[in-house]
C-alpha cells in the first residue's frame, strides 16, 4: 500500500509540473528555471506564477527573477557608494545616489582612438583621434589607437592643391594633376580658353597681317546682351589662376575708329565680396590717333592669388552699325605677371 501511494504521489506531482510548463508557454521536456541564477543568491523554483527566485537569507526579490541585498543602497557618507567614470555617488538621508560629475572633469571613455576625453552631461566623451596625414590620396583610419593610411585606389579623384592642374587623380598614392598654363589665355583659340571659362563673346576671328598695325593671332569681341548694342548691354568674362602672388594683369586691347571705353571688374576667389571694380578704360581713339592699332593695358592686382574672375563691360555708347556687326571691344589675349 505504502508504494502504491508514492507512485500516485509522483504521479501527480509530475502531472502538475507538466501542466505548469504548459500553461506558461514551455515544451513538456524543458526546464522553466533553465539560466535564471537569481543574481547568485538564491534558487529557482516556479509556482502557479512561473519561475521565481527564492532568495537567500539577507536578500530580498528584486523583481520575480532577482535578489538583491536587504540593505542595498544604505550609506552613512559618499564613500559608501558606488562612483562611476562621469557619475560620483552620493549618500542622501541613507540612500546611495549617483550625481553627474562636472562637465569637464577628465576621464577615460575606454576608446583608444579619442583623445582629451572629458564629462559631458554625467557621459565620458573624447574627441576623435585626428589620423589626418595631410595627403588626399590616402584612407585615415584608427584602429586600436594606432593611425592607418592606406592608399586610394589609383585612377581616384583628389585635389592636389594647385589652381594650375587639373584632372587631378590618385597615383602611387600621391595626388597628380595635369598642368595648364593657367595665368595666361588667348582669347579666341579654344585650345588656350580651356578651362579659364570664356564666356560672353562672339566667335573666334583671326584678324592677322597688318590690320590694327600687327599680328595679333585669334581674337574675340565682346557680344551684346541684348540687341541696339547699347551701354550695359555687352560684357564678357574670363578666369586665370595663380598659386602665388601676382603683380598685374595685363589686357591686349585693339583701339579702333568708335568708342572703345570698357570698365573691368575683378572677383577674388578668397574674398566673399563678390564684383569689385578695378578699373575704368577711357578710351576714345586716344591711343593710335585716328587709325586702329593694339595695345596692351595693366591692371595693379597687388599681390592677389588662386582663381580671379574678370569681367569686361561696355561703358559708352559704341557706334551701331560696327557694334551689331562685329561686337563692342576687340580682345586678343590676358595674363597674369
Amino acid at each position: 500500500m505504502r508504494l502504491l501511494a508514492l507512485i500516485t504521489a509522483a504521479t501527480a506531482a509530475l502531472s502538475w509540473l507538466t501542466a505548469g510548463c504548459a500553461r506558461y508557454g514551455f515544451p513538456d521536456d524543458a526546464d522553466p528555471c533553465e539560466g535564471i541564477d537569481c543574481s547568485g543568491h538564491g534558487r529557482c523554483a516556479v509556482a502557479d506564477e512561473g519561475p521565481w527566485c527564492a532568495c537567500d537569507a539577507g536578500y530580498h526579490n528584486d523583481g520575480p527573477l532577482g535578489c538583491v541585498r536587504d540593505d542595498a543602497g544604505l550609506c552613512g557618507s559618499d564613500a559608501d557608494c558606488p562612483a562611476f567614470a562621469c557619475l560620483g555617488g552620493a549618500c542622501t538621508q541613507g540612500r546611495c545616489a549617483l550625481q553627474p560629475l562636472p562637465d569637464g572633469t577628465a576621464c577615460d571613455d575606454g576608446d583608444p582612438c579619442t583623445e582629451r576625453d572629458a564629462c559631458t552631461s554625467g557621459a565620458c566623451r573624447g574627441s576623435p583621434l585626428d589620423c589626418d596625414d595631410g595627403e588626399p590620396c590616402t584612407l585615415d583610419v584608427c584602429q586600436a589607437g594606432i593611425c592607418d593610411h592606406a592608399a586610394l585606389p589609383d585612377g581616384a579623384t583628389c585635389d592636389d592643391g594647385s589652381f594650375c592642374t587639373r584632372d587631378d587623380a590618385c597615383e602611387d598614392g600621391a595626388c597628380r594633376g595635369t598642368p595648364f598654363d593657367c595665368g595666361a589665355v588667348d582669347i579666341g583659340d579654344p585650345a588656350s580658353e580651356d578651362g579659364h571659362d570664356v564666356l560672353g563673346w562672339s566667335e573666334v576671328w583671326t584678324w592677322g597681317g597688318t590690320y590694327g598695325g600687327g599680328d595679333d593671332g585669334t581674337l574675340r569681341c565682346v557680344v551684346p546682351r541684348a540687341p541696339g548694342c547699347q551701354s550695359d548691354d555687352a560684357e564678357a568674362f574670363f578666369s586665370l589662376f595663380s598659386d602665388g602672388p601676382v603683380a598685374e594683369l595685363w589686357l591686349r586691347h585693339l583701339d579702333g575708329q568708335q568708342d572703345d571705353s570698357y570698365e573691368i571688374g575683378l572677383r577674388d576667389s578668397s574674398s566673399t565680396a563678390g564684383w569689385t571694380a578695378l578699373a575704368l578704360v577711357d578710351r576714345i581713339d586716344e591711343v593710335c590717333s585716328g587709325s586702329e592699332c593694339w595695345y596692351t593695358e595693366r591692371f595693379d592686382l597687388a599681390g592677389r592669388q588662386g582663381r580671379l574672375d574678370f569681367r569686361i563691360r561696355a561703358s559708352i555708347d559704341p557706334i551701331p552699325d560696327w557694334c551689331e556687326t562685329w561686337g563692342v571691344n576687340a580682345f586678343s589675349w590676358a595674363r597674369l605677371q
